[in-house]
């Protein structure tokens, strides 16, 4: 190993797998997570080995019962505080395990050859379910359920061959997933931030004409975390068989989704502070960069002097994206 090498650098040149989360190649170990500790031969207690030297000689668990424990603790006390959903309500629902969310939003982009390609990888047809998906629509609860059934039909009759069963319709729901849970005052106009507020459409035809589907499909809130399939957090949750109840509290944190900046879009709930963006922000120059706000369990990343994200990301947005180990980051649109 080169001089100044980590027990983490170590174990990945022997390509053994520990998890990490507030560590990414190229940035300064933040030591916040404590997912990463291993046992070593000597020490009193668990060391983070993303900040750890590797000496000659030292003997090192990375897999013990303690270890795990330790790390599913970590994980579980960072999940009670999570606030977002993995997968939407409307998926979870889906006999069928169709990708609804992103269906919806290929229809709203106007790309519907790959909407009906999403639909396809499921083996299972709409016709015989009793609608399951608009009932546990999140948006029935304000006005009225995105017509999630009308748009899967249109898209299903785009023309695209169809596709082979998508093994991952299947196997999604082995995957640990978060909930947001039921709502609470002044949150829907969270979820609403990015959606239509119109009413419901009402198709004019047999079904939905092609600008009657992207109407529609506008109206959906976007519930799912648009990290469901690249979060690091959900990855070692399912490695680790971590709980979001487990040390969940009597209240949970406040859904919010702050929209400043034109391309991403930031989700504090989702923040386990880390502080992967405040280095990055720092390290770039950013004029004014995130930091940490308040202290203790009150702490949160944001802007200093109550600025926007605009003014605070002017070069960094996609980075901080990069870094960040879950959904807190991530790009609008997607």
């Amino acid at each position: 190993m080169e001089e100044g090498a980590t027990v983490l650098d170590a174990t990945r040149k022997l390509n053994l797998h520990i998890p990490t989360l507030c560590f990414v190649e190229g940035c300064k170990a933040e030591t916040s997570c404590m997912v990463c500790v291993v046992r070593i031969d000597g020490k009193q207690k668990l060391e983070p080995s993303c900040a750890t030297r590797a000496v000659d000689g030292m003997v090192v668990e990375s897999e013990t019962d303690e270890v795990k424990v330790a790390r599913r603790t970590a994980l579980d006390l960072l999940l009670s505080e999570h606030v977002g959903d993995c997968e939407a309500p409307c998926r979870l629902a889906c006999p069928a395990h169709v990708n609804i969310p992103l269906m919806i939003r290929q229809i709203a982009a106007g790309e519907t050859d790959k909407a009906a390609a999403t639909v396809r990888r499921a083996a299972t047809s709409c016709e015989t379910c009793s609608a399951r998906c608009e009932k546990a629509c999140r948006r029935a609860s304000h006005d009225s359920a995105v017509s999630i059934c009308l748009l899967k039909r249109f898209a299903d009759g785009r023309g695209v061959p169809p596709a082979s069963s998508d093994p991952s319709a299947a196997d999604w729901k082995k995957r640990f997933n978060c909930h947001i849970g039921k709502l609470k005052d002044g949150e829907m106009e969270e979820f609403l931030k990015e959606a239509d507020r119109g009413p419901r459409q009402e198709p004019q035809g047999q079904g939905f004409s092609v600008e009657e589907a992207v109407r529609e499909a506008r109206r959906c809130l976007h519930c799912d975390c648009r990290k469901a399939d690249n979060c690091r957090l959900r990855d070692s949750a399912d490695a680790c068989g971590a709980s979001q109840q487990r040390y969940a509290g009597a209240e949970r944190p406040y859904f919010r989704k702050i929209l400043q900046h034109a391309s991403v879009v930031y989700e504090p709930g989702k923040c386990i502070k880390c502080g992967l963006c405040v280095q990055v922000t720092g390290e770039a120059g950013e004029r004014l960069g995130l930091t940490f706000l308040g202290r203790g369990f009150d702490a949160q990343i944001g802007v200093p002097f109550n600025e926007s994200l605009a003014g605070a990301l002017e070069k960094t947005a996609q980075r901080c994206v990069g870094v960040c180990p879950t959904g807190a980051w991530a790009k609008r649109g997607e």
